[in-house]
């Protein structure tokens, strides 16, 4: 029996089938030389300091195209890394949601098995009947514990859900900050 594939194989299945990735060569041909010496500038400029506008607005020619070639790479590589996270993410909710529907048709399966059709009261039904018309203080408690139970869960979800939106309210504006870093980046060069 074969053993069953994992997401990120279908995910990299799904990337040799023709998905374009980061490693497809570039639109425009790069000596690996001037790529090289490229960044090895850029890591000599970052030990130094850093560069002023002015002083890249002056930076050779050849320096820059290689800079715009490298930052048209990392949007080319971020956008790959986006598409397959989303891949990712439709198989995953996919595989989810097949197996529910499986485990949702066993239970359907087991409940016609037992004859036992929507809305008709048991045995067991009868029986709490009487256990709660025996004991009301009880069922009483039983019922306050509970829903105070589900209101501690709705407060412990409505922090999380506050928590999940201030993570994303903090790394929309993270990318804002890059793309207009990028933005200027690319006005200075142009």
């Amino acid at each position: 029996m074969s053993k069953p594939m994992s997401v990120e194989e279908i995910l990299a299945g799904a990337t040799q089938e023709g998905t374009k990735t980061a490693s497809a060569a570039p639109a425009t041909p790069v000596s690996q030389d001037r790529l090289v010496a490229s960044v090895e500038g850029v890591m000599a400029s970052a030990a130094g300091g850093t560069k002023t506008a002015s002083a890249a607005a002056h930076a050779p020619a050849e320096e820059q195209s290689v800079a715009g070639e490298l930052l048209k790479m990392a949007a080319d590589l971020a956008g790959a890394e986006n598409a397959a996270t989303i891949k990712e993410a439709q198989l995953f909710g996919a595989a989810l949601m097949d197996g529910a529907m499986a485990r949702l048709a066993e239970w359907n399966q087991a409940a016609e098995a037992t004859g036992t059709p929507a809305g008709e009261k048991t045995a067991a039904d009868h029986d709490f009947e009487k256990f709660a018309a025996a004991n009301p203080e009880l069922i009483k408690v039983a019922a306050q514990t509970g829903y105070g139970d589900v209101g501690l869960g709705l407060q412990i979800m409505e922090k999380h859900a506050s928590v999940e939106r201030a993570v994303y309210r903090k790394g929309y504006n993270d990318m804002a900050k890059v793309g207009a870093y990028i933005q200027a980046q690319q006005a200075a060069q142009g």
